[in-house]
């Protein structure tokens, strides 16, 4: 599993360029594990994850134009590999309703982020002819 930088120094600490999928840089800096695990909730509400799986989605497709292939097809599958893989995989059912809404929202959000790549690339491949 991905380590998660949570704590860090402004300092001596950055950003790297990624508009999605974005994280903190610790250029050689010792990262520690926390001693105790804690509850992270994103989202305050199903309004909020909807705003941002959508602004997500359209930053993925921006920063992928002309990039990366996909389809209608490709954007159907993968998002339903992403809920089996959230919910059967990572074991998202052991977590109740709770992981259901989860699987899906990733669902949700992959199919938004290929669609709106493939139209995108369309509209790129038009301007060009």
């Amino acid at each position: 599993m991905d380590q998660i930088v949570r704590l860090y120094n402004r300092k001596i600490t950055r950003y790297n360029d990624h508009k999605v999928h974005e994280h903190i840089l610790t250029d050689g800096l010792a990262v520690k594990n926390l001693i105790h695990s804690f509850s992270h909730y994103p989202y305050q509400s199903i309004s909020e994850f909807v705003i941002k799986a959508d602004r997500y989605s359209t930053l993925f497709a921006e920063e992928n134009i002309g990039k990366r292939y996909t389809s209608p097809t490709k954007a159907i599958l993968d998002s339903l590999y992403s809920f089996f893989r959230t919910y059967i995989l990572k074991r998202g059912f052991l977590d109740g309703y709770v992981g259901l809404i989860i699987a899906f929202s990733h669902m949700v959000t992959n199919f938004y982020k290929y669609i709106k790549l493939y139209e995108m690339n369309r509209e790129q491949e038009k301007e060009t002819l």
